[in-house]
């Protein structure tokens, strides 16, 4: 009787053991880069201008779009390969005394 119970339990423990290493040996590794190519190249491929931006904070949630200054509201955004972006000014151009933010970076 002792040694079907440890039949069984050595079974289950078996089972239990087959079952998680099929589980871990199925899962995908995540793409070190940061994404996969499809969505990389989408991202990187023509320029892009910020249409909506919201802030939070302890207190709560905030519209980041609505304070920006129109001189950079129409700012295109373009994003590199090598994981770079740049902001180049499409028209209305900020004042040199008013904020603006950086125009490139990593």
């Amino acid at each position: 009787m002792k040694n079907s119970k440890f039949s069984a339990v050595l079974g289950l423990i078996a089972i239990f053991a087959m079952g998680t290493l099929v589980t871990l040996s199925s899962c995908k590794k995540e793409d070190p880069s940061g994404g996969d190519e499809t969505t990389k190249a989408a991202i990187t491929d023509g320029s892009w201008i910020l249409t909506y931006s919201v802030g939070t904070t302890p207190y709560g949630t905030y519209d980041e779009y609505a304070n920006m200054p129109a001189c950079e509201k129409d700012d295109r955004v373009s994003f590199h390969e090598d994981g770079t972006w740049t902001v180049n000014d499409n028209g209305t151009i900020c004042p040199p005394t008013s904020y603006t933010m950086s125009t490139s970076g990593t």
